[in-house]
């Protein structure tokens, strides 16, 4: 499988769902099974489904503020996706999904976790050189066209 269609008519989606974290912590085999339920019964065939992680949200959805994210791959016809959309939008325990379409194999695929094992998030090279006290260069953000804050540092005759 080297596309993302099918032999029999289904594409491959990668499916991100934020979900509950209230209705995920008190029965996750409850809640991850109704998602499953709920993308089958649109005709798809679940190839890979795991669990990420509880995180606070940005900003609140639908009143909650934290979520559990859940990432499912699987295979469904094209024409049940607005179904499966509507279906999402009015349910209690899903917040919020992202679907796209899956391009390349997904059998054999393992899933990546955004946060290293203690529990901490991933940084990137830029964070860690301002973390360590190296120059972020003349490109950082905030800085000015000398690597120095723009402003009353710029002129010595304003301090």
């Amino acid at each position: 499988m080297e596309n993302s269609e099918v032999k029999d008519g289904k594409k491959v989606y990668e499916g991100m769902f934020i979900l509950k974290a209230s209705s995920a912590g008190k029965d996750w085999a409850k809640v991850s099974g109704d998602v499953r339920k709920l993308i089958e019964s649109h005709g798809a065939e679940v190839v890979l489904m795991d669990k990420w992680d509880e995180c606070k949200l940005a900003y609140d959805i639908k009143k909650q503020n934290k979520g559990v994210y859940l990432l499912a791959y699987f295979k469904m016809p094209p024409s049940e996706v607005s179904p499966l959309k509507r279906e999402v939008e009015l349910s209690s325990v899903i917040l919020r999904m992202l679907l796209l379409n899956c391009k390349g194999p997904v059998e054999g695929k393992t899933i990546k976790r955004p946060v290293s094992d203690e529990g901490i998030p991933e940084r990137g090279p830029a964070r860690e050189a301002r973390r360590d006290g190296e120059d972020a260069g003349d490109d950082a953000p905030g800085k000015g066209r000398h690597g120095r804050l723009p402003g009353v540092l710029d002129d010595p005759e304003r301090v």
